[in-house]
């Protein structure tokens, strides 16, 4: 009877154990992932910015060009 005990108090810890290495796992998991997720967005609304800081010169060229070329039709 005592050994079963035993047995049943060996077999708790190492669940116990198990399971808090598998609880820390999921944690650092979701904390890099949230890391991850929010260097994405990051990621994407500084390309978004560059995108788009990048159209605005390219269009601010061409129309500073089409303005000289009518600048000196005249």
């Amino acid at each position: 009877m005592v050994s079963i005990i035993l047995l049943f108090v060996i077999v708790d810890d190492e669940v116990d154990h198990g399971l808090q290495n598998l609880m820390q796992s999921f944690s650092s998991l979701w904390l890099t992932r949230q890391v991850l997720r929010r260097s994405a967005a990051v990621d994407v609304v500084t390309a978004t910015v560059h995108n788009h800081l990048w159209w605005r010169y390219l269009w601010g060229g061409i129309r500073m060009i089409s303005s000289n070329k009518h600048d000196s039709l005249s």
